[in-house]
């Protein structure tokens, strides 16, 4: 269960892409805010860049971080898309063609003083590998 409620405020920090396992694309400043959702659950919203893309998002993580419902200007071009968290799982999401689903997964690890949000993606038949990464501290 991720407890948020001693991460409610402004944070900055850097966020790091990669297109492809291994290989960083970009590597950019972000700012987030942490607010207390309705109803219940935390709201998470975001600005950045990524190469010289300007980027906004938010996740809606729900009180029992089982749910998580995200969206960002440019990785789901503000669709927002619901992930749900399986026994044992990350709050994920499936998307591509029916013969070649990927997994979207979503991780919120507070720590005291940070907070890292990891986007996870897995291709069909491949292994889990960072898509996004964000490191922040308090601002």
């Amino acid at each position: 269960m991720v407890e948020l409620s001693h991460h409610l405020g402004p944070w900055v920090g850097s966020w790091t892409t990669w297109l492809e396992p291994g290989v960083r694309y970009d590597e950019s400043p972000i700012v987030l805010e942490v607010s207390s959702g309705e109803p219940g659950g935390w709201l998470i919203t975001y600005e950045g860049a990524i190469a010289d893309d300007r980027v906004q998002g938010r996740l809606r993580v729900a009180d029992d971080a089982r749910s998580i419902e995200w969206m960002d200007t440019w990785h789901t071009q503000g669709v927002e898309e619901s992930l749900e968290t399986t026994p044992g799982g990350l709050p994920s999401y499936r998307y591509g063609p029916a013969n070649e689903q990927w997994t979207w997964s979503i991780e919120i690890v507070p720590t005291p003083h940070t907070l890292t949000i990891i986007h996870w993606n897995t291709p069909p038949d491949g292994e889990r590998s960072v898509a996004v990464r964000m490191d922040l501290r308090r601002h």
